[in-house]
C-alpha cells in the first residue's frame, strides 16, 4: 500500500498501442482512471487484508483491437497489529514464578511475521497464523518493557507493553537506605510490585506508604528518632511469599 505500481505492457507485432482501464475498487483510495501504454501510479489499501486491482488491456495494431486482457496486481495493505486479549493484559503485575495471563495479538496480511524484544526470563511466545501470545512464567524479579515490531515488505509498525514481575526496587540506588534528620522528608521510595496485597513493617512514625496501579511509593517525614529496619511483604495471589528490607 502506497508504493508505485509499474506495468509495461509489450506487443509482437511493431507499433501496437494499448489502452487500459481501472474501475473504482472499494477499500483503495485512488479513483478509476484509464490510461495508455505502461502503468505508473500509486495505490492505497486503507482495509487490514490484500486486494486485487484489475487493469483491463486493450492493444490495437494495424487497426485491429484485440478483446482485451487483464493484469491483475494486489495490494497488500500497511501493517497492523492488534491487542486482542483482555485490556490491560499487555500491563501486568505478577508475582515471581507465577503464570501470566496469556497476552495475545492479531497481526494483519501487511506483515509476514512479528519479532519481539523485552521479555522476561522464562516467558515463551507461539504464532499460530496470524495469532501471536506470550505466555508461560517470569523468573526473574524486575519490570520489563518489551517491544513487538512487525516484519514485512510493505509499511511496517510496533507495539509495547509493560510486565512488572516480584517485587523490584525503582528509585534510585541505596534509596531504600537513608539517613535523614528529625522531622526531614525522606526522599521517595519506590517500588514495582507484582502482586494486588502489600504489607510494610517498621516503618518510622511520620512515615507511610501508598500502593497505585502496582507502584508502591513510600513516603513522608520521621517524627521519632531511631534506627528503623522496614520490610515490604508481598503475598495475596503470589504462590510464594516475598518480601524487601530498608532502613531510615
Amino acid at each position: 500500500s502506497g508504493s508505485l505500481v509499474t506495468y509495461t505492457p509489450f506487443g509482437s507485432v511493431q507499433n501496437t498501442t494499448f489502452t487500459w482501464t481501472r474501475n473504482t475498487i472499494a477499500g483503495i483510495t485512488e479513483s478509476g482512471t484509464t490510461g495508455t501504454g505502461g502503468i505508473s501510479e500509486i495505490l492505497t489499501n486503507t482495509t487490514t487484508s490484500p486486494i486485487d486491482v484489475t487493469y483491463n488491456y486493450v492493444s490495437s495494431a494495424n487497426n485491429c483491437p484485440n478483446g482485451g486482457e487483464n493484469v491483475i496486481v494486489t495490494i497488500y495493505p500497511n501493517a497492523n497489529i492488534v491487542l486482542t486479549s483482555s485490556l490491560g493484559t499487555d500491563n501486568q503485575h505478577v508475582c515471581l514464578n507465577d503464570t501470566v495471563t496469556h497476552i495475545q495479538y492479531i497481526f494483519n496480511e501487511g506483515a509476514s511475521s512479528v519479532i519481539l524484544t523485552g521479555l522476561p526470563p522464562g516467558l515463551d511466545t507461539v504464532t499460530n497464523g496470524k495469532v501471536f501470545t506470550i505466555h508461560d512464567s517470569a523468573t526473574v524479579e524486575g519490570v520489563y518493557q518489551y517491544t513487538i515490531n512487525t516484519v514485512g515488505s510493505c509499511i511496517q509498525t510496533a507495539t509495547t507493553g509493560s510486565l512488572t514481575v516480584g517485587l523490584t526496587l525503582l528509585s534510585g540506588t541505596a534509596s531504600d537506605t537513608q539517613n535523614v534528620c528529625l522531622n526531614s522528608p525522606i526522599t521517595d521510595i519506590v517500588y514495582a510490585v507484582g502482586s494486588s496485597t502489600v504489607s510494610i513493617l517498621g516503618l518510622p512514625p511520620g512515615v507511610n506508604g501508598a500502593l497505585n496501579s502496582g507502584i508502591l511509593t513510600i513516603s513522608g517525614t520521621p517524627s521519632v528518632q531511631g534506627t528503623y529496619n522496614y520490610i515490604v511483604n508481598i503475598a495475596g495471589l503470589c504462590n510464594t511469599q516475598k518480601d524487601r528490607e530498608g532502613m531510615i
